[in-house]
């Protein structure tokens, strides 16, 4: 299955990559454009994106996902800590939300959850 990260940090993305690159076939993108690009050319299944970017911010990157890419399970990262900041990712589309900095069993459990959820919307 092929996973995209969005996220500005290169540690972020790095991390992320290096803990599941075992499971995933991992793609990389700096920013909300060039995430989109990605996905243009390749065939993305989940994708990790971050809100706090420069450019396009996470939610406005989610809903080009959305649009563009029906089928594509979204989980939003950041590390905004306020309970309202999860409701707010979860009304946009965002599958689930992970708070930074992340625990990496939490990521992967998500992760896990949004595959089988994929697979549901597949066989449809």
């Amino acid at each position: 299955m092929k996973l995209l990260i969005i996220d500005d940090d290169e540690m972020v993305r790095s991390t992320l990559r290096y803990f599941l690159q075992n499971n995933y076939e991992v793609y990389e993108a700096g920013n909300g454009k060039e995430g989109l690009e990605v996905l243009a050319r390749e065939k993305i299944s989940l994708v990790l994106l971050d809100y706090h970017m420069p450019g396009m911010n996470g939610i406005e990157t989610l809903l080009l996902i959305k649009r563009d890419h029906p089928g594509v399970q979204v989980c939003m990262m950041s590390a905004e800590h306020t309970p309202y900041f999860r409701e707010y990712a979860l009304s946009y589309g965002s599958y689930d939300f992970i708070r930074k900095p992340f625990d990496l069993d939490e990521v992967k459990a998500v992760l896990k959850n949004m595959e089988e959820n994929s697979a549901k919307g597949a066989s449809l």
